[in-house]
C-alpha cells in the first residue's frame, strides 16, 4: 500500500495519495517506525502538492522528529516552511541541514539556494565559498558565486571571480554565463 501511494504521489494524484497514506497511518503499530516516517513525508509532500500546508507541516514534522537527523526529511521541512512563508523557520531547519553535512557540496549548495530565496545574501556566499574550498577545479561554483557578487553589487569581486575562470576548462553554457555576467558588469559601470 505504501509504494501505491508514493506512485499515486509521484504521478501527481496527491489526492488520492493522502487517503492512502492516512490509511496506512491509521493501521501503523508502533513496531513501524521506519514506515511510520516514509508514510508521514510523504502524506506531507502530497499535502504541500496540494496547498494543504497545515497537514504538510505536521505531517514532515512527525517524520523529522523521529529521523531529526535525516537531512532529507530537514531538508523537505525547510521547503514546506518556505511555501507556507514561514521564514525563520525555513532558516532553522536549513541552518540544522547545514551542522549535519557541512562539507557536503550537494549540501552547501541547496543551504545556499535557500538562503538566496531568503534573501541571506551573505549566508549564501558563506557557504558556495565552502564549496568553492571543498571543490576549487568546478567551474560552475565560481560561476555561481560571480553571479551573487553581481546581483549584490559587489563589482570588484565579481570581475575578479570572472577573471580567476579565465584559466579554468569552461563548458559552453559556462562560457555564456561568463559573457552574461561580463556583459552585467559592463552595464553597471554605465
Amino acid at each position: 500500500k505504501y509504494l501505491f501511494a508514493e506512485a499515486l504521489r509521484k504521478r501527481g494524484d496527491a489526492a488520492r495519495a493522502i487517503v492512502m497514506y492516512r490509511h496506512l497511518a491509521d493501521s501503523l503499530t508502533g513496531e513501524q517506525a521506519e514506515l511510520g516516517v516514509c508514510v508521514n513525508r510523504g502524506m506531507g509532500l502530497a499535502a504541500l502538492a496540494l496547498g494543504q500546508t497545515e497537514l504538510a507541516l505536521a505531517s514532515l514534522k512527525e517524520a523529522q522528529q523521529a529521523q531529526p537527523e535525516n537531512i532529507s526529511l530537514l531538508r523537505d521541512l525547510a521547503g514546506a516552511y518556505m511555501t507556507s512563508l514561514l521564514p525563520r523557520d525555513a532558516s532553522q531547519m536549513a541552518e540544522a541541514t547545514l551542522q549535519l553535512a557541512p562539507h557536503d557540496p550537494a549540501n552547501l549548495i541547496w543551504f545556499k539556494n535557500i538562503m538566496v530565496e531568503l534573501g541571506e545574501t551573505k549566508r549564501a556566499k558563506e557557504a558556495l565559498q565552502r564549496v568553492i574550498g571543498l571543490e576549487p577545479e568546478q567551474a560552475s561554483h565560481r560561476l555561481q558565486m560571480a553571479r551573487l557578487e553581481v546581483e549584490s553589487g559587489d563589482v570588484e569581486a565579481a570581475r575578479a571571480i570572472l577573471d580567476e575562470l579565465r584559466d579554468m576548462p569552461i563548458d559552453g553554457e559556462g562560457l555564456q554565463e561568463t559573457a552574461y555576467l561580463y556583459l552585467r558588469l559592463q552595464d553597471s559601470q554605465t
